[in-house]
């Protein structure tokens, strides 16, 4: 497709301000061949109702049930983008992996446990800390000189 450009990389923060706005953009895109936009508009409510509710702090029976029910909106329309011609299947191990979040869910906990965003905010923080530290040491020690 022309005008489509690749995203080989995407922060979380990035993949955020991509959600905002997404899904207002497809709303009422005129698809070749004829096609209704409103299985495009299914696919990716589906995904980012799945991907939001997903990040849940806290999930109760109703929560996951809302998370399944997004996954199965996802699948029930992405036939779409096969139509569409811009993929010739779905084998992909990441896609099939969201079958299993609600199962992780109730043996892990949520999924904000699974994100690396915490653990690098400390690196950051303790290094910091360090380099602060070291160089007051080096101050006091060159003023003992």
């Amino acid at each position: 497709m022309s005008g489509i450009s690749n995203l080989s990389r995407v922060t979380g923060k990035e993949h955020d301000q991509i959600s905002c706005f997404l899904l207002s953009i497809i709303i009422d895109v005129r698809l070749p061949n004829n096609l209704s936009s409103s299985k495009l508009v299914g696919t990716v409510r589906g995904v980012l109702d799945f991907v939001h509710q997903a990040q849940y702090l806290m999930h109760t029976t109703e929560t996951l049930a809302h998370l399944l029910n997004a996954l199965e909106h996802f699948h029930n329309n992405k036939s779409i983008f096969v139509d569409l011609g811009v993929c010739s299947g779905f084998n992909l191990p990441k896609l099939h992996y969201c079958s299993h979040y609600i199962m992780y869910i109730k043996l892990f906990s949520t999924t904000d446990n699974y994100n690396t965003e915490y653990t690098e905010r400390i690196h950051i923080d303790l290094t910091k800390d360090a380099f602060q530290l070291s160089a007051q040491w080096l101050v006091g020690f060159s003023k003992r000189d």
